[in-house]
């Protein structure tokens, strides 16, 4: 990954002194300057526009990895603190699923509720004060009255939703940038493979370029029973911020470009016995520099109003595990405020 001098550099890390001031950092400024140039051209931007499908010199050091930002605040050097805080490995390695897939997640979260209380396919368009409690329109024209709301939608929804709460909010949620990816998932018969696939997946550095891919996971070697046995799943993913048109290149052209990669790659003799492409648009949110404070002032907006939160991706949390624990913390937080009133 790393030449001669690309590994020197990551070994004098903890020589670096830390950085004064607490004003926010890209994550691009943040590795070069722990770590040098090629480490973060090489290995920070690959792994975390594999992530967050974004640009390492927009993302905000302190919103995409705090933990390695306060390391330095607290130790200096961010390997020793990573030496001393390491974690034994998780049994059975690091990625987890359900064997049904992700639906069953959602269908336990619907059974925990009573009967009737999720509706599917409603399009709010409007939440306005009605009284002492807040009114949410339908785009059918239905509403529906409530004493806490949390509007867990992207940013980019709740800025046409809370215009009426907060003229100020909904900007603020309007600036939280989104970008495109897609996927094409490809299915080959594993004796036509010619390589071993060890691992999980790889990620593709813009030094490695051009390849189109610029991720590549083997799900069956992640998941059991995504596919039968003799058999071998792929997915590529295509986008992100530093090469969003690519997310709208039509299905049959992301198949090709994948196919072929992976057919130089891996050695690949024969064709995908099934092939199909998934998309993702403006589903991959920013968390640019200054995200932090604008989220800050958001959350002291609507604190002042009373009764109304916002959660998800968007705002504080990005993968699943944190966003549920955000989910639960806000909606705990709302319900103490709103009892002690």
């Amino acid at each position: 990954l790393l030449s001669t001098g690309g590994k020197c550099r990551v070994a004098v890390e903890p020589l670096v002194p830390c950085r004064r001031g607490t004003t926010d950092e890209s994550a691009g400024s943040f590795f070069r300057r722990r770590f040098g140039v090629e480490a973060a051209s090489c290995i920070a931007q690959p792994l975390l526009g594999g992530i967050h499908a974004g640009d390492l010199d927009r993302l905000s050091a302190s919103s995409v990895f705090p933990q390695l930002v306060d390391l330095e605040r607290r130790g200096r050097s961010v390997l020793l603190g990573l030496r001393r805080h390491a974690a034994r490995p998780a049994a059975g390695g690091a990625f987890r699923s359900f064997p049904s897939g992700m639906t069953t997640l959602t269908g336990a979260m619907v059974a925990q509720l009573p009967p009737g209380t999720v509706r599917l396919g409603t399009l709010i368009t409007t939440m306005t004060r009605h009284g002492d409690r807040w009114r949410v329109r339908s785009a059918d024209g239905s509403t529906h009255d409530a004493d806490l709301v949390v509007v867990a939608v992207p940013a980019h929804v709740a800025a046409e939703v809370l215009p009426a709460v907060s003229p100020d909010v909904a900007a603020s949620c309007g600036m939280i940038r989104y970008v495109s990816s897609a996927a094409a998932l490809l299915v080959y018969r594993a004796r036509d493979i010619a390589r071993p696939l060890s691992g999980s997946g790889y990620v593709t550095g813009p030094a490695r370029r051009p390849d189109p891919v610029m991720a590549t996971s083997w799900l069956t070697g992640k998941w059991d029973g995504r596919a039968p046995h003799g058999f071998t799943v792929l997915r590529g993913f295509f986008g992100g911020d530093r090469d969003e048109g690519s997310a709208s290149l039509p299905d049959d052209t992301l198949i090709a470009l994948a196919h072929d990669s992976w057919a130089h790659r891996f050695g690949i003799v024969g064709r995908p016995v099934l092939a199909r492409t998934v998309r993702w648009v403006k589903g991959s949110p920013q968390h640019e520099v200054g995200h932090l404070a604008r989220i800050r002032e958001i959350d002291a907006r609507l604190g002042a109003l009373s009764g109304v939160a916002v959660a998800g991706s968007g705002f504080r949390a990005v993968g699943i595990p944190d966003v549920i624990t955000d989910a639960r913390s806000t909606a705990r937080d709302l319900l103490d405020r709103w009892r002690a009133r």
